[in-house]
């Protein structure tokens, strides 16, 4: 096979139809496999060729900061079709507590596809008031806005920091 998928067919999930389960590999089947392609092979033998690629589970979107960050949308016009609270395992607020924040799923003029993540006095201020389940959009033609400003980190150090904002200025 050569780490080719050339005899295979690849399925989105909607198109599976088949309510067969295949039979469990046994011990013995899985240590005869010695390579990727030995592995694809077997998972395509078992799904009658139409393999699931995990890639179509997904809705598309990404996360903005593995790609290029808030920057990419700087003055950028963009659609927010949905949004979402959460509250982070990993960032603490003043206070000491889980830091809140929102995730919008934004589509820019070119077509990209972004999850924006954001939990400062910025953006998820600027959405806090929204319910996510009454939210039917929101267009935003100007993009965002950067403020950098001086401030001093949790230590003392003198840092430059960043807030990003959707741009309310008109048009």
């Amino acid at each position: 096979m050569a780490g080719t998928k050339s005899v295979e067919k690849v399925t989105r999930k909607a198109d599976l139809v088949s309510t067969e389960v295949p039979p469990r590999l046994s011990v013995n089947d899985l240590a005869d496999i010695a390579s990727f392609e030995d592995a694809f092979k077997i998972a395509a033998q078992r799904s009658a060729g139409e393999l699931l690629s995990a890639a179509d589970l997904g809705d598309g979107f990404v996360l903005l900061r593995d790609h290029g960050g808030k920057d990419k949308l700087v003055g950028k016009e963009f659609v927010v079709l949905t949004i979402q609270f959460g509250t982070s395992d990993k960032y603490r607020n003043h206070d000491g507590e889980p830091q809140e924040f929102v995730a919008m799923r934004c589509v820019d003029r070119t077509g990209g596809k972004w999850i924006l993540v954001d939990g400062s006095t910025g953006i998820y201020e600027q959405m806090r008031g929204f319910s996510p389940e009454n939210f039917a959009g929101m267009y935003v033609p100007k993009g965002l806005r950067k403020s950098e400003y001086d401030t001093t980190d949790e230590i003392g150090n003198e840092i430059v920091a960043t807030t990003y904002y959707l741009d309310t200025a008109p048009a």
